[in-house]
């Protein structure tokens, strides 16, 4: 009976901890933490998303908030995960008001430069898989859209394999 009191307890401040869906992803080394939190706490069913790149110890090194004061111009994370050698933590997002949703806006706080970029710039056109993944030791995995000169070519999305530790990210 007490571990199962105990084990309740332990849910209940896990469950609060994560505060309307907040969500720290640690990086392999477990030197960094990345935190996603819904910016809008009243709609926890979807909300847009803030993202924070902390150390261990909480000292914060990058932050993006993908929230609009309308609710409808805003990003919403699908997908978040680190590069197996914690390089990088990417993230996949769509736009909180329904636009574009061909598009899977992605994007990479790089370690090294400690900068959050967009991902679409380093592909060679618009992502729109939200299910990406890594490969060792930080290879990124997608998809992106067929089209040439601002025509799309084919409804078949090519597939993007990109090793993020040889792109010059500027």
């Amino acid at each position: 009976m007490l571990r199962a009191l105990l084990l309740f307890f332990a849910l209940v401040h896990v469950a609060g901890a994560q505060g309307f869906g907040r969500v720290v992803y640690w990086s392999p080394d477990d030197s960094l933490q990345a935190i996603v939190s819904p910016t809008h706490k009243e709609k926890p069913d979807f909300s847009e998303h803030s993202v924070e790149i902390r150390t261990k110890t909480g000292t914060l090194i990058a932050k993006e908030d993908y929230s609009s004061s309308d609710h409808e111009h805003g990003r919403s994370i699908l997908k978040a995960g680190w590069s197996p050698d914690s390089n990088f933590f990417a993230f996949s997002t769509t736009s909180s008001g329904g636009h574009s949703v061909w598009h899977v806006s992605t994007f990479a706080f790089n370690r090294k430069q400690k900068r959050i970029f967009y991902l679409d710039d380093f592909v060679g056109g618009s992502l729109v898989e939200k299910d990406f993944y890594f490969s060792s030791p930080a290879v990124f995995h997608s998809k992106r859209n067929n089209w040439q000169d601002e025509k799309q070519i084919s409804e078949d999305a090519i597939p993007v394999d990109v090793d993020l530790n040889n792109v010059d990210f500027k």
